[in-house]
């Protein structure tokens, strides 16, 4: 067992990227473990450091709804993105015996993680996150302790985000991102008090020690890509970083999954999507597989624009 974990409830079909998450899982399986709860059939020939728990979502309601002392009743998996800050107190008795626990994401690309987090975590931080403007909800640790585990009831807007259907980003930044990036003082524009807002506010009143740095990756523009390579990430620079988070392209048209039955050690990612080392080198193939996603992609969108806003 590892100092820190990471749990991520996961309800309905798994996505197509989960093979991918599970292979960067493989390389920091001595520093990091992951706690997965999920309704699904667990994977088969998993890493070791990920374990699965079997869970529906009625149960997680009433687990959380004992451990928060409110009547939780969520329908949409999406909405967990809110409880994330409160998984340290839903699920205490599974993390208990680590240093820290975390929350994440499955559309990740882990990186070294260990390369950039030990030095972190031997500086004794209480919450760290590696997104800078703002808690990265992909990708958090908090110290494991009973005050750090509770600091999400400091919201006065808890009882109301967790009742509500609707989908706060109370993780994040109450869905400020583009006046976070543009340098606002969340403590000046989040009058709901998101945990960055709550997280920002006790660290400069010295009551916790916050770090919050940007070493992961969350785009590709059509010049650049990444590399996933033997458990490092990179891009087209040789920049390394924490992980690859695919937010922005996962739900892009032209963006392609493969479906791989052994995930190599060694791929590449570009705006259009996955290749193998092989497939990436040969630049005539490159090219034809960049057009015919690209293609394809503006046929789905076209159909998809006509189901949606035409025909309905």
């Amino acid at each position: 067992m590892n100092n820190i974990c990471i749990v991520i409830p996961y309800f309905g079909k798994w996505p197509r990227y989960l093979s991918f998450f599970l292979k960067s899982c493989s390389y920091n399986s001595k520093f990091i473990d992951y706690i997965i709860f999920t309704d699904n059939d667990f994977p088969l020939g998993g890493p070791s450091n990920v374990k699965f728990y079997e869970m529906s979502m009625n149960y997680f309601n009433e687990l959380a709804s004992q451990k928060l002392n409110i009547d939780i009743s969520i329908t949409d998996p999406y909405k967990l993105c809110d409880f994330k800050p409160s998984y340290g107190t839903i699920f205490s008795e599974y993390i208990y015996n680590y240093d820290y626990w975390g929350h994440g994401d499955l559309d990740l690309i882990l990186g070294n993680l260990s390369k950039f987090l030990k030095g972190v975590i031997a500086q004794d931080y209480h919450i760290i996150s590696l997104r800078k403007e703002w808690v990265s909800g992909s990708f958090c640790l908090y110290r494991n302790t009973t005050e750090i585990n509770n600091l999400f009831r400091c919201s006065k807007s808890v009882p109301s985000v967790f009742l509500n259907d609707h989908h706060y980003s109370f993780t994040e930044c109450m869905h400020l991102w583009d006046q976070l990036i543009k340098g606002f003082d969340i403590l000046k524009i989040d009058y709901d008090e998101s945990m960055t807002y709550l997280i920002q506010k006790k660290s400069l009143e010295g009551e916790l020690k916050y770090y919050h740095n940007t070493v992961i990756k969350e785009s590709i523009d059509r010049k650049d890509f990444v590399c996933f390579n033997n458990g490092r990430v990179l891009d087209s620079k040789n920049c390394e970083y924490a992980f690859y988070h695919y937010i922005t392209e996962k739900n892009k048209f032209k963006f392609f999954f493969p479906i791989w039955e052994n995930v190599p050690d060694k791929f590449y990612i570009d705006s259009t999507g996955f290749y193998t080392e092989s497939e990436w080198n040969n630049l005539l193939y490159r090219f034809i597989f960049r057009i015919s996603r690209r293609v394809s992609g503006f046929k789905k969108f076209i159909s998809y624009y006509l189901n949606h806003y035409i025909v309905n």
